[in-house]
């Protein structure tokens, strides 16, 4: 493991201005686990990864590499709580409303699962948008080469004619 996650951590434990007793109370996991993962290079599991994310409002990104902020922005936060306001003000029958309650109703061993396959799915779209822009690009050069072409045939009969 990369010994910076548990540095990381313990900025998280500082930055809190909690002991290392009560960053394990708030995570439900014992004073010897949070001693084993700051002192001993010893990996947390991604639901621990998350878990910390959640209760600390911190970043995982940053949490897992060190890369960006230590804290999720709270523009991020209130922008997705405003999204989930509106969504639940909506109507039951409306797709995103429904999908808000499945989440809600998901048992909390399936999000690792619905994470992964979200993952995949989005990985697909993105392939498949990357094929539609060069398929539309390759149009485009048809197009102009084409326009290109009967400006050309067209300049020639001009020519002829003169």
């Amino acid at each position: 493991m990369n010994s910076a996650i548990g540095e990381r951590i313990l900025m998280i434990i500082d930055a809190a201005g909690i002991s290392k007793t009560e960053f394990a109370k708030r995570l439900k996991v014992s004073p010897a686990y949070v001693s084993k993962m700051v002192n001993k290079d010893y990996e947390p599991s991604d639901r621990l990864i998350d878990s910390i994310c959640i209760t600390f409002d911190v970043s995982e990104d940053w949490l897992r590499t060190g890369a960006g902020e230590m804290f999720v922005s709270q523009k991020t936060n209130m922008r997705v709580q405003a999204w989930i306001d509106k969504v639940l003000a909506g109507r039951p029958e409306d797709i995103r409303y429904r999908a808000v309650s499945l989440l809600a109703d998901m048992p909390e061993e399936w999000w690792d699962i619905l994470a992964d396959r979200l993952a995949q799915e989005a990985q697909r779209i993105y392939k498949q948008e990357q094929i539609a822009d060069k398929v539309r690009s390759y149009e485009a050069e048809l197009e102009a080469e084409a326009a290109s072409e009967k400006s050309e045939a067209s300049q020639t009969i001009r020519e002829e004619n003169a």
